[in-house]
């Protein structure tokens, strides 16, 4: 577990619909290498060839995409799946990150199997590798639940019950070096 302290750089935009969003942040910054000794040779380098070989920090991240509000029951839920599958789509086009992080905590779900669409569209995008986990919260855990069953996603995708949990599982899964 890192002991870094945890960032958080958040957006919040509300929009006339029947689900609200939130897009944000968390990172830890990652240990710094050792820098070599500058040689004679690098000396000679411009300034500008110089500070492109200073080591910048680096961070792993976790992107958090939240909904909050009511999914429809079944079918009629379609048009918030595909309201969720957009705004995640343009957060995972604007912001560099190594994870990603569903925040259904204030999310009312019941059923509405179009949600596994929005939940698996970070991995078809990014790769199987790429780590993505659902916050759910005791109101629609039976619902989430009954879906992570249902479209058969616990192989692939976490499932947590606090978003602190979800954050720091998720920055604990990435390598030390990205």
């Amino acid at each position: 577990m890192h002991n870094k302290t945890i960032f958080r750089q958040e957006w919040e935009l509300y929009l006339k619909r029947e689900l609200d969003f939130t897009v944000t942040t968390a990172a830890v910054q990652l240990p710094l290498q050792q820098q070599p000794a500058v040689s004679e040779q690098d000396r000679q380098l411009s300034i500008h060839e110089r500070l492109a070989r200073i080591q910048k920090p680096q961070y792993k991240s976790v992107l958090i995409v939240g909904f909050k509000g009511e999914y429809k029951f079944g079918s009629e839920g379609r048009p918030a799946a595909l309201f969720m599958h957009t705004i995640t789509a343009a957060a995972i086009g604007l912001v560099k990150t190594n994870g990603l992080l569903f925040d259904f905590s204030a999310l009312h779900y019941e059923h509405g199997d179009n949600l596994s669409v929005v939940i698996r569209f970070p991995k078809e995008r990014l790769g199987d590798d790429f780590p993505v986990g659902v916050v759910y919260s005791p109101a629609c855990a039976p619902g989430i639940k009954g879906l992570f069953e249902f479209a058969n996603l616990h192989d692939n995708f976490f499932l947590y019950d606090s978003l602190d949990t979800g954050i720091n599982e998720i920055l604990n899964t990435l390598p030390d070096s990205v």
